[in-house]
């Protein structure tokens, strides 16, 4: 989660690709050593005073992180690349991907490379710019055509000249002592203001106070508009009625992806209608929302399940009932433990309700607003917990 652009560039991944490419063997011939063709210097898209050998060639690379394998083949599809040196477009003489990569958290990555050939001895600025043709969507956000993020663009400023690698010139120059390459430490672990007595053994996740950006889809879809307001994030459906709105509406937002965890998030809803709620969901894809846990503003929780195994699809299937750990018109807080097939569902802190999901694979989690036929509400969510196992 990671959100807006989710643009790795992880050193590691060098080793792969440049394994990938070929290289001689020297058993071949015994003038393989001057046989062996240079590989290429793989520079980020976004570098800064870059050094580049006379004679190298340069292939500029990024990487695009997704939920799901079939998002990022999607995405690379309709992305056409473009490249230019100090204002003049180059042509891309090679380009290639990466394997794609499952992470821990189940989301995926995959490496885009294009090879622009070698550069005479100077200084250059290379532009790189991805151009993403078709709507296309991440897990997280939308891409292409009408959408907050039609392309990218990012600047490469880099040097080729004749200065030796610093190997040869420790070697040419025996006294002259090149410092070590510094290590690499780890980034720090900041830590969560957020707390919560469930699962405080579990690694924290995802920690969203909104008080500056979110992770979380920001944007308009067919009159719900979502935002970060006074720092909070807002999931507007206020327009619908004003706009001749007469049918009801359901709109998640996701908020991640994982086997087991814990999301925990305050939310508040403002509305002059009965017929609305909000809440969380689990145990569901990107293509379906299966079980999703909501309450109203007059003390009534529900728990709905969506799959086929579940009896009559309607709000409340599974369970619905009133509590008095519900505040009436005011600032609650939703919780839900999901462990293996078991989940939990929690009001401030007392369970409301368990139930045995279909299965313990499905993986993506979120929020989740409702509104019956004619209504308008605006919700706000603060204090997005998650934990993972």
């Amino acid at each position: 989660m990671r959100k807006i652009y989710r643009l790795l560039f992880i050193v590691v991944i060098f080793a792969l690709v440049i394994s990938a490419c070929g290289k001689t063997d020297l058993s071949d011939s015994e003038n393989a050593e001057t046989d062996v063709k240079q590989e290429p210097e793989f520079l980020s898209w976004n570098c800064e005073n870059s050094y580049v050998q006379t004679g190298n060639e340069i292939a500029l690379y990024y990487e695009w992180q997704t939920m799901t394998k079939e998002q990022n083949i999607e995405f690379f599809d309709v992305t056409k690349h473009y490249v230019n040196v100090n204002g003049i477009p180059k042509d891309i003489k090679k380009q290639g991907y990466g394997d794609i990569m499952k992470l821990s958290d189940g989301t995926v990555k995959q490496m885009f490379w294009m090879n622009i050939g070698s550069l005479e001895p100077g200084d250059y600025e290379i532009e790189s710019v991805a151009e993403i043709t078709k709507p296309v969507f991440d897990g997280w956000d939308w891409y292409g055509p009408d959408s907050d993020y039609p392309s990218f663009i990012n600047y490469c400023t880099v040097t080729v000249g004749d200065e030796p690698p610093a190997e040869m010139a420790k070697e040419s120059d025996p006294e002259h002592e090149i410092p070590d390459t510094p290590e690499i430490q780890a980034p720090a672990i900041v830590p969560c203001s957020i707390e919560s007595s469930l699962k405080p053994e579990w690694d924290t996740f995802l920690c969203e106070t909104f008080d500056a950006s979110t992770s979380l889809w920001i944007g308009n879809d067919q009159g719900t508009t979502t935002r970060l307001e006074g720092g909070e994030y807002l999931i507007d459906n206020s327009t619908k009625v004003a706009s001749g709105y007469t049918t009801g509406f359901i709109y998640p937002v996701v908020a991640g992806s994982g086997q087991d965890y814990m999301i925990s998030v305050d939310g508040r809803m403002e509305s002059k209608y009965k017929q609305c709620t909000w809440g969380i969901y689990v145990r569901s894809t990107f293509n379906e929302i299966v079980y999703f846990f909501m309450i109203d503003n007059q003390g009534v929780f529900s728990l709905t399940g969506s799959s086929d195994n579940e009896a009559n699809r309607f709000l409340g299937n599974i369970k619905t009932g009133s509590n008095n750990a519900i505040v009436w018109d005011g600032v609650n807080n939703i919780s839900a433990v999901v462990d293996g097939k078991q989940m939990e569902f929690y009001v401030n802190g007392k369970m409301l309700v368990s139930h045995e999901a279909i299965n313990a694979e499905n993986p993506v989690f979120g929020l989740i607003v409702w509104g019956g036929e004619g209504v308008s509400a605006v919700n706000y969510f603060d204090n997005l917990l998650v934990r993972t196992k």
